[in-house]
């Protein structure tokens, strides 16, 4: 069983505890140049507040997701039948299905009064030692001092090849 239909089962069991919220609203990041790494999240909204996130700027899922919005119909839509789509095939399906598992996960969290505990820095309260290994799926600038400054070895898959290379 993959990530995705494991995921998928958790919130099909936390449906059967009762009606799920319904979408509101896909956010799409802001038209603006790339080159800044700003806008790489779409988010969907439920018609609780909660809201989910997921990545965008994979190969051409932004402009399709620019050019349908409107067409797609998600307003007032069912958010598992939506989310169960992360567990397809289709790029587009999987990126707005993840935002919508991620969105009905912070309902979940909220309904079970789930609240990480606080945390005072951007890398939760890890405490990063020379000989660990730690990797990070895209560059985050704000993480790098602290994992750097600890003497951890750090490894960054990223897509931006002009964020690659030694720092």
């Amino acid at each position: 069983m993959s990530f995705a239909t494991e995921y998928i089962a958790q919130l099909e069991s936390f449906a059967a505890y009762g009606a799920l919220p319904r979408i509101r609203a896909l956010h799409l990041p802001p038209a603006q140049p790339s080159e800044d790494n700003r806008g790489e999240f779409c988010a969907l909204e439920l018609d609780d507040g909660s809201l989910g996130l997921s990545y965008v700027l994979l190969d051409d899922t932004l402009a399709q997701l620019r050019d349908g919005a409107d067409s797609f119909g998600l307003a007032g839509a069912d958010a598992l039948e939506l989310a169960r789509h992360y567990a397809g095939n289709d790029g587009l399906g999987k990126t707005i299905g993840f935002a919508a598992a991620n969105a009905l996960t912070r309902c979940l969290f909220d309904r079970a009064g789930f609240r990480p505990d606080n945390s005072s820095d951007s890398i939760g309260q890890m405490d990063p030692r020379p000989d660990e290994h730690i990797g990070m799926i895209g560059l985050f600038m704000p993480l790098l001092g602290q994992i750097i400054k600890s003497g951890a070895r750090l490894t960054v898959v990223e897509l931006n090849a002009a964020l690659a290379g030694a720092r």
